[in-house]
């Protein structure tokens, strides 16, 4: 197997993991609010918000969710919560969450899985180790290549579990996570990329414009549009319908210097980040990868009005 080779797009990524009622140092007692107990009337009628075409961005830590206490950012040589309060310390890693854990690299030089707190979930016996995807990972060990499940057993490859149609009909790219799977088809006439997503029964949904995909995470999805030379991002619900209109200076701050991007994996393999929480809530790194800074953002289709 080739050495597995992580690229980030972006000099910044966000790692997040799912929800869980485990608390975090230094936070107030907003953090422990349930997402369900704060309307989106509140959030939306609340002064110290910014109401967007589509979404809020939180400005009033009364109307936190309690699931960012499960926020995990890389910050080079440790690991921080939302707060800024570090978790654990890193070196010679670069951690990407999924499934609430992430590959680590240990003392003795092979490959493990340690969780959002940094505890060993799975010792460390591998030469290579990928994230998980839909619950399974693929490792390397004594030169054999196999999947592995979250308690470090042997399994069977999910990455594309849950899905119906035929995986040779495109060139699918993404993992399944539930709701579609992304595929490409080269356009030989435009020289460009057609992109599309297909559902769990393998019904294809072409989408004109769209110059880059992402996977579907809790409901949402980022895409890239391209219109009259100028590129433009937002997300598509369920229904691959447009739910969001960001400002250019909105855009910048989430697309450029916040890692919402894909990771590259050898094998033309890209795994979407869990950048989204359930109920529409995302993260946004406004700051640098040394000295983060982030914000809270929501989205809320009902806001949304098409241009």
């Amino acid at each position: 197997m080739k050495k597995i080779v992580l690229i980030l797009m972006l000099i910044c990524s966000i790692q997040l993991c799912g929800c869980s009622d485990n608390s975090i140092s230094g936070s107030s007692d907003y953090s422990n609010q349930n997402s369900s107990s704060v309307s989106d009337d509140n959030i939306i009628s609340n002064p110290k918000n910014e109401v967007g075409n589509g979404y809020i961005i939180i400005n009033d830590e009364l109307d936190y969710p309690s699931c960012l206490k499960d926020f995990r950012y890389d910050c080079g040589d440790k690991v921080i919560d939302y707060w800024g309060n570090e978790v654990f310390s890193v070196s010679e890693n670069d951690l990407m969450f999924s499934c609430g854990v992430s590959a680590h690299k240990f003392e003795n030089g092979l490959y493990g899985y340690i969780d959002k707190n940094g505890k060993t979930v799975i010792e460390p016996v591998f030469s290579e180790a990928r994230p998980f995807v839909n619950g399974s990972a693929l490792v390397m060990q004594n030169d054999e290549s196999y999947y592995i499940d979250l308690n470090g057993n042997k399994s069977e490859d999910k990455t594309h579990e849950g899905y119906h149609g035929d995986l040779t009909k495109h060139d699918y790219y993404s993992t399944f996570t539930g709701q579609y799977l992304i595929y490409q088809d080269a356009d030989a006439e435009n020289t460009g990329v057609n992109y599309g997503y297909s559902d769990a029964n393998g019904q294809d949904t072409d989408m004109p414009n769209i110059t880059k995909a992402f996977s579907f995470i809790n409901g949402f999805a980022l895409v890239e549009a391209t219109e009259n030379n100028r590129k433009e991002y937002y997300f598509i619900d369920e229904n691959l319908q447009r739910v969001t209109d960001f400002p250019d200076e909105i855009e910048d701050r989430i697309y450029f210097r916040n890692n919402m991007e894909t990771i590259h994996l050898e094998g033309e393999l890209l795994l979407g980040l869990e950048y989204i929480y359930g109920d529409g809530y995302f993260v946004v790194n406004t700051g640098t990868a040394r000295e983060p800074k982030f914000e809270l953002y929501k989205i809320i289709p009902e806001l949304y009005q098409p241009r």
